[in-house]
């Protein structure tokens, strides 16, 4: 069996001698990382350890110390506004750097105490929890739901049960975890964008089985072992796949699975779905760069284990009048927004597509509900 790399386990910084207070100083109560203890026959060599979200940062002591000025880790925050004041307030210099603010990455750098570099880093635009805030509304009411045939797949051949502890990971709106509670399931709704974390929680807030939690796929605040099954319901493909790896790990019971769900739009058959897919081309933002068929199946194999995950898929449709086709498209976060240049020229073309193509009023949306189901 070929080797796999599933992460890191661990980061290593060094200090000097007696180096162990001022670093429960910065990193535990300035930075509020938990110290976590060492095995008792390293304890002789110095040093302390911390966990930093789901990973763990090793200070250890160094004779002759010399600082690291270059090398350095990096470190994802969420709120990271709040961490520069919280440092500038603690007596710390903070360095910002915005040559990757292109990419939507917001980010600074710090030296610890002994003279280290460290880096901390928010991911704002692409891949960001934010991009759907202002599509919230559009989301709830226009986004497919899942066939049921995809559910009773689930249900019967995968296992999941009444009762079953899930956890939605990019739970969003709550499409899914509205489905899996009316199978009876108990779900951790887990969502870091409050918009839509909100609008789950007013659909279903009033559910005995359901609850949310702001997390996110790399470091979702849920207990070790304590689910049964995972389901990441069009959200997967906005996932560092190796960090969510370890953190899934973590969380789910022996024998625990991990499904994704997308419902995956046909781009092709019919005038209609070709004449869609070419405006979003034409106009969308990042459209080719972040539609989640990018995935495929082999891409996803390194996740699972066992020789990669079961794959099967349903049909799916939507039957859609004009205002319904508008706001499914303003649900997507690559199709231009209100008050972008492209945002009236798309709308123009979408009408013009949508009177051309319409029976009855209506346009068809076909999608194939795409379900990968194994271990990690």
């Amino acid at each position: 069996m070929a080797a796999e790399f599933v992460g890191i386990d661990h980061i290593q910084l060094a200090g000097p001698e007696g180096c162990e207070e001022a670093a429960r100083e910065f990193f535990a109560r300035l930075l509020g990382w938990p110290e976590i203890p060492k095995p008792a026959n390293l304890i002789g060599r110095g040093g302390v350890w911390f966990r930093c979200g789901v990973h763990q940062v090793h200070i250890g002591v160094q004779k002759d110390f010399t600082p690291a000025k270059k090398a350095h880790p990096a470190f994802q925050v969420r709120e990271l506004g709040e961490l520069r004041e919280r440092l500038k307030t603690g007596g710390v210099e903070v360095i910002d750097d915005d040559a990757r603010a292109d990419e939507g990455a917001q980010r600074f750098y710090v030296n610890d105490p002994f003279g280290n570099r460290l880096e901390f880093l928010e991911w704002i635009a692409s891949g960001s929890k934010e991009r759907f805030t202002e599509r919230v509304d559009d989301y709830v009411k226009y986004r497919p739901s899942y066939p049921e045939d995809a559910l009773d797949y689930l249900f019967g051949e995968v296992g999941l049960r009444p009762g079953s502890l899930v956890a939605d990971i990019g739970a969003g709106t709550g499409i899914f975890s509205k489905l899996l509670l009316a199978r009876g399931s108990r779900v951790i709704a887990v969502e870091p964008n409050e918009a839509m974390r909100s609008a789950a929680d007013e659909m279903l807030g009033s559910e005995p089985n359901y609850r949310s939690v702001d997390g996110s796929a790399e470091a979702t605040g849920l207990a070790d072992s304590s689910v049964d099954f995972i389901v990441c319901a069009q959200s997967f493909h906005w996932f560092d796949q190796v960090a969510t790896k370890v953190e899934f790990k973590r969380i789910l019971r022996p024998g625990g699975k991990v499904v994704l769900i997308w419902n995956s739009r046909v781009p092709s058959g019919t005038p209609f779905l070709e004449g869609y897919e070419q405006l979003l081309h034409k106009y969308g933002e990042d459209y080719g760069r972040i539609n989640h068929k990018n995935i495929t199946l082999e891409q996803l194999r390194p996740f699972y284990s066992n020789g990669g995950p079961v794959k099967k898929v349903f049909f799916n449709r939507q039957m859609l009048d004009f205002d319904q086709l508008k706001g499914r498209a303003m649900s997507s976060s690559y199709v231009p927004a209100l008050g972008h240049p492209n945002h009236d020229p798309f709308v123009a073309a979408l009408r013009e597509l949508f009177e051309r193509n319409k029976r009855d009023g209506k346009v068809e949306m076909d999608y194939e509900t795409e379900v990968y189901v194994g271990e990690v």
